[in-house]
C-alpha cells in the first residue's frame, strides 16, 4: 500500500474526529488572494505554517510526535509520483512550547512544477511510543525525505524509494496516536464539478464540526485564531491543530544552484573567455537543458534560458544593455536593427535544416541539437519550413531583440508539433 493510499484510507474511518476547512483571504489579517494553480504555468508548495498541542505531558514523556506530509501528481514521466517527507519534534519546535502554537512556517514539499491532472495532499501528526533508537531513526528518515524539500527535485528522486520504505515502517509500527490528519485530492475545475488546486490557508482540528463554528476562524499574525471579529480573536486553544499554507509561484528564483544549470554555465564561462565560439556552443546546450528541465513549468522556461544567456554574456562581454529594453545586446548583432539579429537566427537555424535534410537523405529532414547532436524526426521538410517562417513572424512580433534565442531553444525533434508546442509556452510567458 502506498503512503498515499494509507493516508486515503484513514481518513475515511476517521473523518468525523477532524475538521479541515479553508480560511478565506476577508478572515486574514494580512490578505492573501487565493490563486487557481494552472497546469504549466505555476508552481505549488506545501507549508505547515502553525501547529499547536494542547497541554498534554504525558505525550511527550511517553510519545515522540512526528509531522507527516505526502504529495502525489505528475512529475517528470511519472504520473502518480509520490513525495514524502517527515518531520521529527526537534525539526518543528515540538515539545518546547507545551500548551502554545508553535508558528514554524515549515516546507512540507519542495517547489513542484504542476503538470496538470489530479493531485493529492496529505498532512498528519502522528505521535509514536517511544522505543530504543527510535529517535536516531527518526533523524535518519528526515535527513533523507528532506532531500526532496530543497533544490532541483529530479536529482534527488533516486532517494523515493528509502524514504517511502522507511516511512512506511514507521506507519506501520502499532504502538502509535493519531493526533491530526488530513488528506485532499483536486483535479479539474470547481466550476465543472471538480476540485480547483487553488492555493491559501487550511485550518485542521482535532475536533467535532459541530462542537465550534468554523467560520469564526482566523488567521492572524501568521496563526490560527478564534473569535467573533478579526480584532477580537484570539488564539485557538484547548484543541491540537494546524495551519497548512498552499503556496503558489510562477517562478523559481533558485536555477542557478541546480547542478546542470550551474555546471554548464560556469564551463561556458571558463571556455567563452578564452574561445568564444566554444562557450556559445556549451551555453546553448544549458539553454536546451532549461528547455527540457522537468523541473520547471513551460511558462518559466524561457525566463531561465533568458537569465542563463544574460549571465554567460554579462562574464565574457557580450555588449553593452540596449538602452530601450536594458537586455544585453550580443556579439556581432550589438548597435544593429532588431530585424537584422531576427535574420541572422532564421538564416542560422535554417542552414543548419538545410545542411541536415543533405546529409539525412532524401525526403528526411533533422535539425541538429546541441546536447550530444542528438537528431531524430518525423515530418518532412516543407513542414519545417512551414513551422520556421510561422516562428519567424511571431518571433518579430514577441520580442525582435531575442529572436535567435527562441529559434535555439526549440526542440526540433517534433518539427511542427514541437514548434506549435514552443510557441504557445512563448505566448503564455
Amino acid at each position: 500500500m502506498s503512503i498515499m493510499d494509507w493516508f486515503e484510507r484513514l481518513v475515511k474511518s476517521e473523518a468525523v474526529h477532524y475538521v479541515a476547512v479553508p480560511i478565506p483571504p476577508e478572515r486574514q489579517d494580512k490578505p492573501v488572494q487565493p490563486t487557481v494553480i494552472q497546469a504549466e504555468k505555476h508552481y505549488l508548495r506545501l507549508w505547515l505554517a502553525e501547529m499547536f498541542l494542547k497541554d498534554d505531558r504525558r505525550l511527550f514523556r511517553e510519545f515522540v510526535p512526528v509531522v507527516h506530509s505526502a504529495v502525489r501528481l505528475q512529475f517528470a514521466q511519472n504520473a502518480a509520483q509520490e513525495l514524502p517527507y517527515v518531520a521529527g519534534p526537534q525539526d518543528v519546535g515540538l515539545g518546547t512550547t507545551l500548551g502554545k502554537g508553535v508558528q514554524v512556517d515549515h516546507p512540507l514539499t519542495n517547489l513542484i512544477p504542476f503538470r496538470g491532472g489530479t493531485v493529492s495532499v496529505a498532512a498528519a501528526l502522528v505521535a509514536y511510543k517511544r522505543k530504543d533508537f527510535f529517535e536516531g531513526f527518526m533523524q535518519v528518515l528526515n535527513n533523507v525525505s528532506g532531500l526532496l524539500n530543497a533544490g532541483q527535485l529530479s536529482a534527488t528522486l533516486k532517494v523515493v524509494e528509502g524514504a517511502v520504505a522507511g516511512i512506511q515502517t514507521l506507519l506501520g509500527a502499532g504502538d502509535k496516536e493519531m493526533h491530526l490528519l488530513y488528506f485532499q485530492g483536486y483535479g479539474g475545475s470547481t466550476s465543472s464539478g471538480g476540485a480547483s488546486l487553488t492555493s491559501g490557508y487550511t485550518a485542521v482540528i482535532r475536533g467535532d464540526a459541530g462542537r465550534f463554528d468554523t467560520s469564526r476562524l482566523w488567521v492572524k499574525n501568521g496563526g490560527l485564531h478564534y473569535g467573533d471579529t478579526l480584532a477580537a480573536a484570539r488564539p485557538l486553544d484547548g484543541y491540537d491543530s494546524m495551519l497548512l499554507r498552499l503556496e503558489s509561484a510562477i517562478a523559481r528564483d533558485d536555477f542557478l544552484s541546480f547542478e546542470e544549470f550551474g555546471k554548464l554555465l560556469k564551463e561556458a564561462i571558463r571556455e567563452g573567455l578564452r574561445d568564444r565560439a566554444r562557450g556559445d556552443a556549451i551555453i546553448q546546450t544549458a539553454l536546451v537543458a532549461a528547455y527540457e528541465s522537468p523541473d520547471l513549468t513551460n511558462a518559466d522556461r524561457l525566463r531561465v534560458a533568458r537569465a542563463l544567456r544574460e549571465e554567460y554574456d554579462n562574464a565574457v562581454g557580450g555588449g553593452p544593455a540596449g538602452p530601450d529594453t536594458g537586455r544585453v545586446t550580443r556579439g556581432p548583432d550589438a548597435g544593429g536593427p532588431a530585424e537584422h539579429g531576427i535574420a541572422l537566427g532564421i538564416e542560422r537555424v535554417t542552414a543548419e535544416v538545410n545542411t541536415t535534410r543533405l546529409r539525412g537523405g532524401p525526403g528526411r529532414t533533422r535539425v541538429a541539437r546541441t546536447r550530444g547532436g542528438r537528431g531524430g524526426g518525423r515530418g518532412g521538410g516543407m513542414g519545417l519550413q512551414a513551422a520556421l517562417e510561422r516562428l519567424d513572424q511571431r518571433a518579430r512580433a514577441f520580442d525582435p531583440h531575442h529572436a535567435d534565442e527562441l529559434m535555439a531553444l526549440v526542440d526540433a525533434d517534433g518539427h511542427e508539433d514541437g514548434f506549435d508546442r514552443f510557441l504557445g509556452m512563448v505566448e503564455r510567458a
